[in-house]
């Protein structure tokens, strides 16, 4: 024996036994003074009960001059999906649901009346409505006309105080897909008599009713420039009866939008018909020439072209480390389509965009006793734009496009310490995988990226199992109406344990030799 190694032999089975001191180890063996890390909460070893875990900082303070390499990536080998299902205004590239749009055309006596330019309050919306059918899709959306006036002023072929107007007319379809033929049906609608405004309603709910169905949205553009005097419905006061069929409408899943037209919104109701729109989720304007008409028009094509899609939240980590150091995230590849900003100098990517080239990462070194903080920052968007990639609810049959963020802007919401847990090997992390914490059906489960994993695993009590130096480091973004946003991130320092192999640490010279007979 030398000083600090023990050796025993064992005669029986003919071994040896060395025993040597910690201090005697090389560097490379020594687990106290080499680069393997223990960050679970009971390591074997003390000189790793220095490793520090708080809130969303880890630190390794071994007490020696050593630097370790740290790697970051996403636990999820798929792309990131924070986000939700919602509207998104002014998205390019983006094909919506097909849309059926009943048009309610006031045919009263008072749309006679010159507006603007020599043309009167009828050819003002005509040719407004017809500007509004070209801005649809002809392939997908549809269209249908109603008039509406009074039942002694109705038109020969009409036998209410509101009728549909077919096209071709006289014997053509309810529903058609925007067309010049179309627009000449609109140019056979007539000024006549009063202004059955809630009889125009009902029949715009009747078409939806009878022709549209639930996977297209059911959308009312109505028109008036005047009072409601009649109304087609026993019982009810004019405006009342309007505001009732507006409650059928809702029922129906029908927008409503309305217009009041006129030179001064005491030509008509303005209460009632924002009453109209407020109860069935759309809007009210008001026009007073036929320019602000046409703007009008146009306004509400644009209000009904936003679709439902998975907008992927603009976001990007951010690592500090304790010397001051600010760690922005890495994607290999070629990045220039991505959305990004400038933090003190630093490039953060859009790391949540589903058209980037391979997965984001963080790579660099820590020295001993410093420490690095996990941070994210989500952003203001003011480009969406579509991808073209489309999920489908295989239990709806529902489809939506994936609309990424190509210009985010300012900070949104910051994540910090309270927004961050740390699990380590051996942690019980039946929190993070409870059902309760059950993703979207458009987003991956945390269960489904570790079975993924070969070096991290969880038992039957979700306890998790991974190597010494791993860490999971979950994000948790604030949720979607219909989402669950969490971003699981692998992180990695120094050796482990279970890598570590202590080989070439004794020599062995054999002096005697004895041989048995």
């Amino acid at each position: 024996s030398r000083s600090g190694i023990t050796v025993e032999t064992f005669d029986s089975n003919r071994t040896a036994r060395a025993f040597i001191d910690q201090e005697r180890l090389p560097r490379r063996t020594d687990d106290r003074r080499n680069t393997v890390v223990n960050l679970s909460r009971s390591p074997t070893a003390a000189y790793m009960d220095d490793v520090e875990i708080t809130g969303n900082t880890i630190r390794v303070r071994k007490g020696v001059s050593n630097d370790y390499s740290v790697y970051v990536q996403p636990l999820s080998e798929q792309r990131l999906d924070i986000g939700e299902i919602r509207e998104v205004e002014g998205a390019t590239n983006v094909t919506g649901p097909p849309k059926d749009v009943v048009f309610v055309l006031d045919e009263s006596g008072s749309m006679s009346d010159t507006i603007s330019n020599d043309s009167t309050k009828l050819v003002a919306a005509q040719s407004a409505i017809k500007n509004f059918t070209g801005t649809l899709n002809a392939s997908r959306d549809r269209i249908a006309l109603v008039g509406y006036s009074t039942d002694s002023n109705k038109p020969s072929w009409a036998d209410d105080h509101a009728w549909i107007w077919r096209t071709p007319h006289p014997d053509g379809n309810y529903l058609v897909p925007p067309s010049d033929e179309f627009n000449g049906t609109v140019d056979r609608t007539d000024h006549r008599g009063g202004t059955a405004g809630s009889a125009g309603l009902h029949k715009a709910n009747v078409v939806h009713h009878l022709k549209s169905n639930q996977t297209r949205p059911s959308i009312v553009v109505f028109l008036s420039d005047g009072a409601f005097n009649e109304n087609g419905m026993d019982g009810a006061g004019d405006n009342e009866a309007a505001e009732i069929r507006a409650e059928i409408s809702r029922g129906q899943d029908v927008t409503v939008y309305t217009i009041g037209f006129g030179q001064s919104t005491g030509e008509f109701n303005e209460t009632v018909l924002k009453e109209m729109a407020s109860r069935t989720g759309g809007s009210y304007y008001y026009a007073s020439n036929q320019s602000r008409l046409n703007d009008v028009f146009l306004n509400i094509s644009r209000n009904i072209a936003t679709t439902r899609q998975i907008a992927r939240t603009p976001t990007s980590t951010n690592l500090t480390t304790g010397n001051g150091g600010t760690l922005s995230p890495q994607i290999a590849g070629d990045t220039d389509d991505l959305a990004s900003t400038t933090r003190g100098g630093e490039r953060f990517v859009n790391i949540n965009d589903p058209t980037a080239p391979t997965q984001f990462s963080h790579a660099f070194a820590l020295a001993d006793d410093e420490s690095v903080t996990f941070n994210a920052s989500t952003y203001e968007c003011a480009e969406w734009r579509s991808t073209g990639i489309v999920r489908t609810n295989e239990s709806t049959g529902e489809s939506y496009s994936v609309a990424r963020c190509a210009n985010m802007t300012t900070p949104d919401f910051e994540l910090d310490a309270d927004n961050v847990t740390i699990y380590t090997d051996g942690d019980d992390a039946s929190a993070l995988l409870a059902s309760s914490e059950d993703p979207a059906w458009w987003q991956d489960e945390v269960n489904d990226s570790i079975d993924n994993r070969p070096d991290v695993d969880r038992d039957a009590s979700a306890f998790l199992s991974m190597k010494s130096n791993q860490a999971l480091v979950v994000l948790d973004y604030p949720d979607g109406v219909n989402s669950t946003n969490k971003l699981v991130l692998l992180y990695q320092i120094g050796r482990a344990e279970e890598d570590a192999v202590a080989g070439d640490v004794i020599n062995i010279r054999v002096r005697n030799v004895q041989a048995d007979p």
